[in-house]
């Protein structure tokens, strides 16, 4: 079973914006080598749920801001974690730990969210390993914290990188920049119009987003 059909088995939204087809080419060869992946944003446990059913040799870690959220499932072990606040993301990577192998932002989808929980999290990722941020379309809305002038739009600091090699964000310390630039190998983005969820870029049928970056080195497969 592919990831999609995973995806889909266990009702996790991930297949309506047909991200599945998308992670596939980065993380099918790796599909028995994972064995620590990270997901921020629990809600029903869906997605972790797959990711257990796809990763048959991997430990499942879930991080949510909402205690009810969190709940430990056969391999599933989830912490508190509140992506608005760096201090509460460091204490719930220290209940995580290292070392891994795969890392996905679903989490609260806010611009300055998703840019900290990448300087926090893409550190622990493994020489090769993957780090996907999902739900994009924040960049295009003030609804999720964009400027008027568009200036601190994740998208935009993404498409910087694949563009220039660097990265710039206000929520961004110095460190965090000259980690990204040494150790991000690229960055890959999807986008796929849906006929779900909230409009995103541009108008008409809502617009799926999402990016993998991968880190520099050899991977584990």
């Amino acid at each position: 079973m592919n990831l999609q059909e995973t995806f889909q088995k266990f009702s996790a939204d991930k297949h309506v914006h047909h991200f599945g087809d998308f992670y596939e080419q980065f993380l099918g060869p790796r599909k028995d080598s994972v064995r620590r992946l990270l997901e921020i944003g629990v809600a029903f446990g869906n997605s972790l749920r797959a990711w257990q059913d796809y990763f048959p040799n991997a430990r499942i870690f879930g991080i949510d801001h909402a205690p009810e959220k969190c709940f430990f499932e056969g391999r599933i072990t989830c912490f508190v974690g509140n992506q608005d606040h760096r201090e509460s993301l460091r204490e719930a990577h220290a209940a995580v730990g290292g070392d891994l192998d795969v890392v996905i932002d679903d989490g609260g989808h806010r611009i300055n969210q998703q840019v900290k929980t990448l300087a926090e999290f893409f550190p622990s990722v493994v020489p090769g390993g993957v780090f996907i941020i999902e739900d994009l379309h924040a960049s295009f809305s003030p609804d999720y914290g964009l400027l008027a002038d568009g200036s601190n739009s994740i998208y935009k600091m993404l498409t910087t990188f694949q563009e220039k090699g660097t990265f710039a964000h206000g929520c961004l310390e110095p460190s965090d920049v000259e980690y990204l630039q040494e150790h991000v190998l690229s960055c890959h983005i999807f986008s796929r119009r849906t006929g779900h969820g909230k409009a995103g870029r541009g108008k008409g049928k809502a617009m799926s987003l999402a990016a993998v970056l991968i880190k520099k080195g050899v991977p584990n497969v």
